[in-house]
Parts: C-alpha cells; structure tokens; sequence
C-alpha cells in the first residue's frame, strides 16, 4: 500500500457489475482491479448484482461502501442475469428480458447507483462489459467521468441480442474511456461502436501471483511418483498424467468435444485423469456429465471452487486444456502457465497477441486450429470430427513433454511473472489519470 500522504490525491472509485463477481472470468478481473485498486490506495465502492441470500463483498471494500442489488426479490423476481447463457449459477438470459423485467431491472439499479454515488461521492465510474447496465449508467449520469471494461462476452451479447443493440450503442459511445483486453476486442469495438480507437486502450489480463505459481522443478514425484529411493535406480514408473479445466461446463466451452478427443487417445486407462472444474446449470451440463460416464478415461466433475482450490488443482496437474469456441480474454490460461502446467487451447483471436512471441514459440502452449463456426460460440457439426482430432494431437503431444520430463524454460515462467494484476493496475491508472484530470 502507498502512503498515507498520498492518498488525498487518489480518485474515488465506484466500481459496477451487474453480476456476481468472483464467480466468473469477468468477475475475478473485477475482484482483481478492486484488490489492485486497495493495495495502492484508491478508495472505493461496489455495486453488484446477487441474490437476495448471499454477500459476495470483498474484504477490502468497507460495509458502507458495499451496495448489491438484489435479485429474487418482490422488486426483482428471477435470478441475476448473467453475461453469457450458460453461468455457474442459477441465473436469467437476455433473451428472457422483456418489458417488464427490463424496467425492473432499470428501477432497481437506478436506486442503488443513486444512492452509492449521493453516500460514496465518486470520481469517477468503473464498469464491466459494454451492456445494458454501462449504456443505462451513462445516460443516467452523462457528466460523471466513467471507464468500462470489455471482456468480450458483451460483444457476444450484441450478436445474440440485437434488439438491445441501438440503445447500447448509443450510450456506450459516449463512455470517455474503453478498456479493451487485446488488439482484436480493441478493433472490434471499434467497428461495433463506430468511434475512434484513439478512445480505446488495452490493458489486457493479469493473474494473482500470490496464488498462482509453479512448484520446484525438482520436485519429480509431480511427473513420475518415484519414492525416493527410486530416483536413479532406473525405475520406470509413472503416475498418472493429470489434464485440468477449469470454466463453465457448457457446450460453447467445447466440453463435448474435449471428452470425444480424449477418446481418440491410445493411453491406457489407468495413465490418464482428467479434472473438469467449474459450474454449470440446465441440459448443457447434465448432457456433458452423461457422456464423461461413457469416456473411457476417469473425469471428475469439482463443481466451482474457491481461486486457493484451484490454484492447488493446477499445482498437482500436468497439462491445462481450454477447448473453448469463444473467450475474450481467458486469464485462466496465465495462470495455468504462471503454475507450471503445459496448456492446450484453441487458437481464439487475440490470444496469441497477448501471451507474445517468446512463449508461444516455447512450446509450453500447443494452439488448435478452431472448426468453421455457426454462430458466435457454436460450430458447424461437420467440423467437430477434424476438429476433434487436432485436439487430441494437441493433448498427445502436451503429455509426451510430460512423460519425457522437458523442463519448461526458466525465462518462458520468469515472462509469465510479469503478468500480474500489479501490471494490469498500472495500466488502468494511466488512463484512469488522463480521463479525471482538469
């Protein structure tokens, strides 16, 4: 933390988020930025959307600055609305918005950000996503300066619902600052929104270095379950290769096709384990349960976990696989890299640009050519079996780094080092300073 001489110059921050946070991508990144946020003095404010049962404030945010809007109440009568369709929660589509539940939905916020910003006093306003509630915001209060944060699943949401399209657009223009995750969000922002990308910057991703981190290298047992007295005798013996994921357990994170590939693989049953990690609700995740019963290799099924669970999950795994058919920024695959895991992926845009050169020509990172695609997160099922079977290429050869013990580069974990909430912060507080400065 800084000084406290310097905190009078600190802006005072309202971060807002219709959803959960710290449940999904998009709100861990917030949870992170307010965290980043603390530790170098701002003060600070959340709104939130929850249930009327729950409390998700952050230890860093004081009671009085803490204002959830509250869901599955008289005012508000069904579940939070979530930013993608399938969350890890019991939560409302935007395509099951209509009239009604919009204006209470408008209401509800409406009391609250009125509320925060008369108690609380901002600056300046943080959001995340470039949706409804930022476009409502702004028109709501046009001379309060405000930043929004793109994840990517906002720009999902004006494809799969345009009708919300003209308003979003028209207020989310206005906003005085986009944060954009990479230079592919950054050009299509651009294009959706019509302005110019000098309004526009990338901070990109980051991850908690205080949680993630790769074991000692010389800790063999994590590749070959030697004892001790095994090391040097000549012992072959081998453990079983553990591959991870973690996200939601839906068909657009491409889960039917990860268990069809791991079909495709010659392993002995007893040489692989394959963890799922995350939630998931409706036919998407019971459809994907039923077929890992008929994998021919063990899935375990975690549901969602805290971040120090899935930290340790990741310490005690071999390789990370996201086989997601859409992401905007998935920091989950930094901190998979940042603890030692070898990571396949499909080759998403912008994902390249973001994790640089030196590491993707590492080998620590297998990319998969994506299938033609449908829709924005769904491909066209004539493409799956190739597909499916440049994934299962892709995992061979992550597992045969594995079994051949190929130390991943010392430089390659020093770079990943370098992404850390710490760099995304000072990132976000240059144009923080631009956009309040008289």
């Amino acid at each position: 933390m800084q000084n406290n001489s310097n905190l009078y110059n600190k802006k005072r921050i309202l971060h807002i988020t219709s959803q959960k946070p710290d449940k999904t991508g998009s709100g861990i990144y917030a949870r992170e930025i307010m965290s980043e946020g603390h530790n170098h003095g701002y003060a600070q404010a959340l709104i939130c959307g929850i249930q009327f049962d729950e409390n998700f404030k952050p230890s860093f945010i004081e009671d009085k600055n803490y204002y959830p809007v509250y869901f599955k109440t008289k005012s508000l009568p069904f579940s939070v609305v979530g930013m993608s369709d399938i969350m890890p929660y019991d939560s409302t589509r935007y395509d099951e918005i209509d009239e009604a539940k919009l204006s209470a939905l408008k209401y509800a916020f409406k009391k609250v950000i009125d509320k925060a910003i008369k108690e609380f006093q901002p600056e300046i306003i943080i959001c995340h996503h470039l949706w409804l509630l930022t476009a409502f915001i702004k028109n709501l209060y046009p001379s309060l300066p405000m930043m929004v944060i793109s994840h990517g699943s906002d720009l999902r949401q004006l494809e799969l619902n345009p009708r919300f399209k003209p308003y979003v657009i028209e207020n989310c223009r206005k906003i005085d600052k986009i944060l954009a995750l990479n230079e592919e969000n950054k050009n299509l922002i651009a294009n959706i929104l019509g302005i110019n990308e000098k309004n526009i910057e990338i901070i990109g991703s980051g991850y908690n270095k205080d949680l993630f981190y790769a074991k000692e290298y010389v800790d063999k047992c994590k590749y070959t379950n030697l004892n001790n007295s095994d090391i040097g005798n000549g012992s072959t013996q081998k453990k079983k290769i553990e591959i991870v994921y973690a996200g939601k357990i839906s068909f657009s994170k491409g889960l039917s096709s990860l268990i069809s590939s791991l079909n495709n693989l010659s392993f002995n049953k007893d040489e692989l384990n394959i963890t799922l990690i995350g939630g998931g609700a409706g036919l998407d995740t019971l459809e994907i349960k039923k077929q890992a019963e008929n994998c021919k290799y063990n899935i375990t099924f975690t549901g969602a976990i805290p971040q120090e669970n899935l930290a340790n999950y990741f310490r005690n795994s071999d390789i990370f696989v996201l086989p997601s058919f859409y992401e905007g920024l998935p920091l989950v695959i930094i901190e998979a890299l940042a603890s030692g895991l070898r990571v396949v992926v499909n080759d998403l845009p912008g994902i390249k640009s973001w994790i640089g050169e030196n590491i993707n020509k590492s080998g620590v990172i297998e990319y998969v050519q994506m299938p033609k695609m449908l829709s924005v997160d769904a491909p066209y099922e004539y493409e799956l079996f190739e597909y499916e079977k440049r994934l299962s290429k892709a995992i061979e050869t992550q597992i045969y780094k594995v079994l051949n013990l190929n130390k991943i580069d010392e430089k390659i974990l020093d770079e990943i080092k370098e992404m850390s909430w710490d760099k995304v912060f000072k990132k976000l507080e240059k144009v923080l300073i631009c956009v309040t400065s008289p």
